[in-house]
């Protein structure tokens, strides 16, 4: 067992309020504090697309994250940014990315990929008015039940989200973020609004910060399980991991069928959510819970997050003196909720909840305080809440009939009719029977390191009777071996479909995204090693239909990103029941008519359109010369971007009902490759 205590570091700030400008008591923005906290916190990998109000976080360290041995990239979108963090951070490195409401919306899938995969990760989310473009410039906190909620599944709600209200929490709660994602192995928002970020204010930077540091190699388990983390093992590492989308148990075994699998892994994930304030509130190295008693005379509790815990907290005093007997509560961490953190407040008979939103953390909030009469003062018109309006909605409370004000504990206020708290919280009614607290100690089931090996198939897989990507698999391994190919110097990477497939029967180091997203966690991992070989290995649908969009971006900057991509062109969906992809031919045979235009030309679109220095078509027919095209491609993919087209039959779908568009002597035609010097 491994100690948590043994991974804090005190890390000096000077160096990096040195590269940034800032000495002192400074005025500096909620954004550029972000940027500094993430700096402090070791941040070295970062990802990001412009959008307003995050903008500034992202020049900023693009600026500065070279500096410290880190690494950037702006990639074309939101979805880019967040699979290219998660890969990131999946061979070791502390990510994270910044963006806004339309931004994260784009981002979910890949967040729910890194709960599943339990991925240390900081996103930093500048909330504006929406939905939709809304109000771009005009801040909100209305991405509350986005951060919590906005993932499908079970456990898709297994994040943390801080909530800053000044200038200097957007520094200590970016650090904060990083130490809680590091050491839970957990996605971790820090949620801004577009007022806090650009607020400036002065501010005084602490000489020394405490670092939670992640382990950077290890041969125990991947994942953890019932509720206690495990030591992280790193793509890349000593053992070859794979993490892919698919339920797995704590050894990383994947059980995509099997119902014992994914009843204990998400249990697991979520009596680990469940047990993060308790062991908080125990741990000095995080401070920012309030605590002490509520006045024995409060008879009015203002409970508030964010920027609005700052007119919150002046009304308080001013109510108080007015003689309205008022306490103030504001939350710095909205996500989890538990028990512990309203204790001290529960005695209160009356609660005002201040958002400015159209009151969504209420209902989240409503259960822990089954005998409080309850309002809401809300506010979502792109404004900040101010503390006279405040004063005066609490004021108008104490001066009605009680008949008039009393609501049963289940409705909100009548601004918010429509809204209706939930009746169980998870953490208060935990429908397993794992401990609600269990002790926080790593998982470290030891694998013993493997010496550098050669390539293999470690877990064959029945591919349809007559698929043609078992010959690509027979042809590609002794290719690999012949440029010395092992363990110790490739990283695999793949979508899904039927082609993503081949990379999971190898004993390698593997990251299997989501689908359409190979090519960004590709990219993030080239950046990662440098010096290691990256291969891309998925289908048509998967590269160029959903993922088409990654693939011209990484074909355009080839040069930062040589790599080996290999599309494995079935001309269909053969997963899902053969429908037509962006390569089926014009006036095929396919469950949903096809396209009248003509399908996707590679060559024309990547090497004569994208410039890049390496194009070959080759079918799984022809295995003499798909072993040449191989050969060469490995060769080339070692200083840029080489894609391989190569025609591999599906059998169960589309060769039946296209023999003389895909026959194997069709396919033997199939013999190019365009090279630059």
């Amino acid at each position: 067992m491994i100690h948590p205590n043994d991974r804090w570091n005190i890390v000096a700030t000077e160096p990096y309020l040195k590269a940034m400008g800032i000495s002192g008591k400074v005025i500096i923005s909620g954004a550029a504090a972000c940027a500094l906290g993430a700096l402090a916190a070791g941040c070295k990998f970062f990802a990001g697309y412009p959008i307003t109000p995050s903008s500034e976080i992202l020049h900023l360290m693009t600026k500065h994250l070279l500096s410290f041995g880190g690494a950037w990239h702006m990639p074309e979108d939101e979805i880019a940014s967040i699979g290219m963090c998660i890969a990131s951070s999946l061979c070791g490195k502390k990510t994270m990315t910044a963006t806004s409401g339309p931004g994260l919306s784009l981002m979910q899938e890949e967040l729910g990929a890194a709960i599943l995969n339990e991925v240390p990760l900081v996103v930093v989310n500048a909330m504006r008015v929406g939905p939709s473009t809304g109000q771009p410039t005009k801040p909100s906190a209305a991405d509350i039940n986005c951060m919590i909620h906005g993932r499908h599944g079970d456990a898709g709600d297994a994040v943390v989200i801080l909530s800053p209200s000044s200038v200097r929490e957007c520094f200590s709660m970016t650090v904060a973020a990083f130490n809680l994602a590091e050491e839970w192995r957990t996605p971790v928002f820090v949620a801004l609004d577009g007022y806090l970020s650009q607020l400036e204010e002065r501010v005084d930077i602490p000489p020394h910060v405490a670092v939670y540091q992640r382990v950077t190699d290890s041969c125990g388990a991947p994942f953890g399980k019932e509720g206690i983390v495990s030591g992280f093992v790193p793509v890349g590492g000593v053992h070859p991991q794979a993490y892919t989308g698919v339920m797995h148990d704590s050894l990383g075994n994947r059980g995509s069928f099997l119902p014992e699998v994914a009843e204990t892994f998400i249990a697991h994930l979520l009596a680990k959510h469940r047990n993060i304030i308790p062991a908080l509130k125990k741990d000095d190295h995080y401070a920012f819970f309030e605590k002490g008693n509520a006045p024995d005379d409060t008879e009015l509790l203002l409970v508030s997050y964010g920027v609005a815990g700052r007119a919150t907290k002046d009304a308080a005093a001013e109510l108080r003196s007015e003689r309205i007997k008022t306490t103030h509560l504001n939350l710095p961490m909205i996500w989890p909720l538990h028990e512990e953190l309203f204790e001290a407040h529960q005695r209160i008979p009356r609660m005002v909840v201040v958002e400015n939103n159209t009151g969504q953390l209420l209902p989240f909030l409503a259960p822990y305080f089954p005998n409080a009469k309850k309002e809401l003062f809300a506010k979502w018109n792109g404004t900040p809440i101010q503390t006279g309006e405040l004063v005066r909605f609490c004021e108008q409370l104490f001066k009605k009939e009680e008949k008039e004000t009393a609501h049963k504990c289940e409705m909100l206020s009548s601004m918010q009719k429509n809204l209706s708290p939930q009746t169980q919280m998870r953490g208060i009614v935990p429908w397993h029977e794992y401990p609600a607290e269990a002790p926080f100690v790593f998982v470290e089931e030891k694998r013993e390191p493997e010496n550098e090996t050669g390539i293999s198939v470690l877990k064959p897989y029945s591919f349809c009777p007559g698929c043609g990507h078992q010959s690509f698999i027979d042809a590609l391994l002794p290719m690999l071996e012949e440029h010395g190919l092992t363990n110790k110097n490739t990283i695999f990477v793949s979508g899904i479909g039927c082609g993503s497939i081949v990379s999971t029967t190898l004993g390698v180091h593997l990251i299997k995204t989501s689908h359409g997203r190979a090519l960004n966690a590709a990219r993030a991992v080239r950046l990662a090693y440098p010096e290691r070989t990256v291969v891309v290995i998925s289908g048509d649908g998967d590269l160029v239909n959903i993922g088409g969009n990654h693939l011209i971006h990484t074909a355009h900057d080839r040069k930062r990103f040589p790599m080996l991509c290999v599309c494995l062109d079935n001309a269909n969906y053969g997963m899902t029941g053969g429908q037509p992809s962006a390569t089926t031919p014009l006036g095929a045979n396919t469950p949903i008519p096809t396209p009248s235009a003509s399908p996707f030309d590679l060559k024309k679109l990547l090497f004569d359109g994208c410039e890049i220095d390496f194009f070959a078509r080759v079918s799984v027919a022809d295995h003499e010369y798909l072993s040449e095209v191989m050969r060469k491609a490995i060769a080339a993919s070692r200083k840029t971007f080489a894609f391989v087209q190569v025609f591999s039959h599906c059998t169960t779908h589309f060769v039946k009902n296209n023999r003389d568009l895909f026959s194997r002597d069709r396919l033997k035609e199939l013999r190019e490759i365009w090279e630059r010097e």
